[in-house]
């Protein structure tokens, strides 16, 4: 169970989610509001409607300073300098310039890879770089089966194109 404060600019515009591999933006998205009277269908269940769009300036800011203040955090407690292989940040603007964090997501992210064109190639990149990264760390070296591309680094993950899903 989540519990948010009700802002009545979610239900006017809706939110705004960033989503990082390995401490970059791969993309965004903006959800549309859901749980507004005027947006409910008939139906008991309510779909939510995501739209894959870059962000803006702000709100890209906004995303970084909380993507950092979690590293930071991370690196002070755990006394290693890692990112998070993915990590989401919600944010709402508050109708002054400003914004309202809604949600982090560290464990269970909603990453709508389906969403963006870009999400699902690079969530793949993000895993491989962390495979082949940690491969090499361990004297392995990268596999030399495959062109390099991403479907061929899935492929060697045993996460071919039938295994991964948004």
């Amino acid at each position: 169970v989540m519990v948010q404060r009700y802002l009545e600019e979610v239900d006017r515009k809706g939110e705004v989610s960033l989503v990082y591999f390995n401490g970059v933006l791969s993309h965004a998205v903006e959800k549309a509001p859901m749980l507004h009277p005027s947006f409910k269908s008939t139906d008991e269940i309510h779909e939510e409607i995501v739209t894959a769009r870059e962000p803006s300036e702000q709100e890209w800011l906004w995303g970084e300073r909380v993507r950092k203040a979690i590293h930071t955090l991370i690196k002070e407690v755990s006394g290693r300098d890692i990112q998070l292989l993915f990590n989401r940040v919600d944010v709402v603007g508050d109708g002054r310039g400003g914004f309202y964090l809604m949600e982090v997501s560290l464990i269970d992210a909603g990453l709508y890879l389906g969403a963006s064109p870009e999400g699902l190639d690079n969530f793949a990149d993000a895993i491989a770089q962390r495979v082949f990264g940690w491969a090499a760390r361990c004297g392995g070296g990268r596999p030399t089966r495959g062109s390099g591309d991403t479907m061929a680094r899935l492929e060697l993950l045993g996460a071919g194109p039938n295994r991964v899903s948004s």
